[in-house]
């Protein structure tokens, strides 16, 4: 079968349009503003599972799975009234989200959201709906920064660190910052916190880690955290992620690199000094171990951590808010959390 994904059938596309038109008219179900469709869960966890075998196959080069992934994401809304502009930050390409009735001159928050993908596809189209409806929930006005950050294996480690670094510092100075981040992205996002702190530079008021991938030593069979597939059980509930993907994608991001080094997997990390963090996992994903263990590790170092752990569900679920009413409550619950952790004395 040809690798080029226009030559490839369309069954994701189709099984989405076939659960819009099954879920008009029946009551119970989510209909996102202006759409007037919901998708009940179990045909929405049918189409994340032809997604995942046809967009995460670890034997078909990544630029291929990039297109795959790229045009099934087609099938995601997005709110109404949610505008969208490329632009550059800090000499990295970037989306930037802002909802258009709420839009100020100057607006009160940047909340930076770093997409998932395993380090080596997706962008920021991946995020979009779950961005979208944070900036919705959110008490006061946001406008987010989706960065579309260097990918491996053409950029492995530390280039992906650099971009969200650079994307940071460029606002920093511009007032209250808040991080959040998407499996591979969620990583990123802690990284990149991890790597302020070290610095002695400012730190985001709240951090969101949904679904986060946080020790890529478990992928690769290094000695510190375990095997990924070492609960047969949950690698075949897990209908998005397989060990053999995530595996391929560790070894391109590592690049050479220790997969147990803090910066690359930072679950390894000393967490203290910081922010608060949310973090969100789904029960049938091969990912929910590392949420688990951070928030575990987390209570130790004394951060403030929250641990949200969403039964039957699938990896990066929250990515399909608006279709799915679990995603959409993962979206407001992290507007949320990041609203209250901006109250707090000291945060302007």
């Amino acid at each position: 079968m040809s690798a080029d994904p226009t030559s490839l059938p369309s069954a994701p596309l189709a099984l989405a349009e076939e659960a819009r038109a099954g879920a008009r008219g029946r009551p119970g179900l989510l209909a996102p503003p202006g759409l007037g469709l919901g998708v009940p869960r179990g045909l929405l966890r049918g189409f994340m599972g032809l997604v995942g075998r046809w967009a995460f196959d670890p034997a078909v080069p990544f630029e291929a799975q990039r297109r795959r992934l790229a045009l099934a994401g087609r099938s995601l809304p997005r709110p109404r009234g949610l505008g969208v502009v490329g632009e550059v930050v800090g000499g990295v390409p970037t989306e930037r989200l802002w909802l258009t009735r709420r839009r100020a001159a100057d607006p009160a928050v940047t909340l930076v959201h770093f997409h998932g993908g395993g380090y080596c596809v997706g962008g920021p189209f991946v995020a979009r709906a779950f961005v979208g409806h944070v900036l919705l929930g959110a008490s006061r006005p946001v406008e987010a920064l989706l960065p579309a950050y260097r990918l491996a294996p053409e950029a492995p480690f530390p280039a992906a660190l650099e971009d969200a670094l650079a994307v940071l510092d460029a606002v920093a100075e511009q007032g209250p910052v808040v991080v959040s981040g998407d499996s591979a992205g969620a990583g990123l996002a802690l990284a990149a916190t991890l790597a302020r702190r070290d610095a002695g530079a400012s730190l985001p008021a709240a951090v969101v880690l949904h679904c986060p991938w946080l020790d890529l030593g478990a992928d690769l069979g290094v000695a510190g955290g375990g095997r990924r597939d070492e609960d047969p059980a949950l690698v075949a509930r897990d209908v998005v992620l397989s060990p053999a993907w995530l595996a391929t994608c560790a070894e391109a991001y590592c690049g050479g690199r220790s997969p147990l080094d803090p910066a690359v997997s930072p679950l390894h990390a000393d967490l203290r000094g910081l922010p608060p963090l949310l973090v969100q996992v789904a029960g049938d994903d091969l990912l929910h171990p590392d949420g688990r263990r951070l928030a575990v590790a987390a209570e130790q170092a004394g951060v403030p951590c929250q641990l949200s752990v969403a039964v039957g569900l699938w990896h990066d679920f929250g990515m399909q808010a608006g279709l799915l009413a679990a995603g959409t409550r993962a979206a407001k619950q992290a507007a949320a959390f990041l609203s209250g952790a901006l109250m707090a004395p000291g945060t302007s």
